[in-house]
């Protein structure tokens, strides 16, 4: 097999920025590129809510990034960005470089955070439906219940245990034995 250096390049569209949807505080991310050696993260920049030039470093505590290389084409790299504990305030822009000794490679992408009121209201209303389809079948089962019992009593049937006479005569059948 022949292994040709490179510095990391894209193999993804250049149009519009990647997003990282985040529900419950976390999101993932997975960037396809070119590299050999296999890159890593160099920075990660906090742009804003705006796309800007500036931005400050992000903590190391929101953010794990693996990459991994193909086993059969060594160049094609897999990098995962995960995002951890990210809260509403750090919604926006961000600037990942990935570098190996050959060079670097810079792109941005977008953290929006999905509402965890929707996933919630979700879970809610279907527990509300749920208790609901429950309400009704035992309602159903109940009736079930009173109608048969009704229908018994009318017609004058009893439970074996239920009926006292026959139960007085059997004893007194086995005393007289």
């Amino acid at each position: 097999m022949l292994a040709v250096s490179c510095a990391p390049r894209k193999s993804f569209s250049d149009g519009q920025p990647l997003t990282i949807s985040v529900t419950n505080g976390r999101g993932e991310l997975r960037v396809q590129m070119t590299a050999y050696p296999t890159p890593v993260m160099k920075v990660l920049t906090y742009l804003g809510p705006n796309e800007t030039s500036g931005g400050h470093p992000v903590k190391e505590n929101i953010i794990i990034v693996e990459c991994s290389s193909n086993f059969l084409a060594p160049a094609t790299v897999t990098c995962s960005i995960s995002l951890v504990n990210v809260t509403h305030n750090e919604q926006g822009f961000y600037r990942i470089a990935f570098s190996n000794s050959f060079g670097e490679l810079t792109f941005t992408f977008f953290v929006t955070q999905v509402m965890s009121e929707d996933v919630h209201q979700t879970n809610t209303d279907q527990n509300i439906v749920a208790v609901a389809v429950l309400a009704v079948l035992f309602s159903v089962l109940l009736v079930v219940v009173v109608v048969f019992v009704m229908w018994v009593w009318r017609r004058g049937w009893t439970l074996p245990c239920a009926d006292v006479s026959n139960h007085r005569t059997t004893q007194q059948d086995q005393r007289s034995e």
